[in-house]
């Protein structure tokens, strides 16, 4: 085997995620891509943060004159598939439409100051990086089976003769950053927490948040709940350092009734029209 440089390299993150790993997240070429890798003698490797092209440096340019054929350019299109249920509750956009999917460009990438090509215009990947499933673009990055099985979103890189590197320094590395959803948080207080509401209050141990007042609550099966809304939504985390507690004035003083309440689960999150506008909201039951 002779010596392999890398051809490029490409990352996802993931603010919902500690070090801003995106975990369970699948990142494979798709099937006419894994043929063109094959046929340039390209190899692909997984990393804990994506994946990693590399090519047969003693090739370097048979495959500079590839990828500058201009009647079938070097495309390679990446098909990602998360294995959590929930990754379209806690990623901020529109994921698993049947109208639309999140497809991101090598062309329209940006090199930034960390020395890596971000591949959107804005910090993060968002709605104005959303294609029609139905568009020339999606079309050519995925077959109609695999439109079908349709993957939370698509990375496509385009190899020109320049990008084939002469030293591994050279290489480039291509990211996508993701943004963990945030949500209004509402408790849900039962039994004798939910009693005499202008006492009860959501306090935050960090002092960053705010919550309204406590309000009385139906549920549809008529159960008398006292309600408490965050007066900001809070970006959902897969470990959470939120310390909010629940307390009750008594006199002069206050008296804590729950040390540390629960965070919100992003599997419990529903649009509700607050102040006139949707907005996701986290449900979170507190019974004592």
């Amino acid at each position: 085997m002779g010596t392999y440089l890398p051809l490029f390299s490409l990352e996802v993150e993931h603010s919902y995620f500690p070090n801003d790993i995106c975990r369970g997240l699948r990142i494979a070429p798709s099937a006419k891509s894994a043929q063109l890798l094959d046929r340039s003698g390209c190899l692909l490797r997984t990393t804990d943060r994506g994946v990693l092209v590399l090519f047969d440096a003693s090739g370097t340019e048979a495959l500079r004159q590839r990828a500058g054929d201009s009647i079938e350019p070097f495309f390679l299109h990446f098909l990602a598939h998360a294995s959590d249920a929930a990754f379209a509750n806690y990623t901020e956009g529109v994921f698993g439409s049947s109208q639309s999917i999140l497809l991101l460009d090598s062309r329209r990438a940006a090199l930034d100051a960390s020395g890596r090509w971000r591949l959107h215009a804005a910090a993060s990947a968002g709605a104005a990086d959303m294609r029609r499933l139905t568009s020339a673009r999606a079309a050519k990055a995925m077959s109609q089976r695999e439109r079908h099985a349709q993957p939370h979103f698509v990375i496509s890189i385009r190899v020109c003769p320049a990008d084939v590197p002469q030293t591994a320094q050279q290489a480039k590395r291509y990211y996508c950053r993701l943004q963990a959803r945030a949500t209004v948080w509402k408790y849900y207080l039962f039994g004798d927490l939910a009693v005499a509401p202008d006492d009860v209050q959501v306090v935050d141990l960090g002092e960053s948040c705010e919550f309204d007042a406590a309000v009385g609550e139906h549920l549809p099966d008529g159960q008398n709940v006292l309600a408490v809304r965050s007066r900001e939504p809070i970006a959902l985390q897969d470990r959470s350092s939120q310390r909010f507690q629940l307390r009750r004035r008594d006199g002069g003083a206050d008296k804590v009734l729950v040390k540390r309440l629960p965070v919100a689960s992003p599997s419990l999150i529903h649009r509700e029209t607050l102040g006139g506008v949707p907005t996701w909201v986290s449900e979170i039951y507190v019974h004592r």
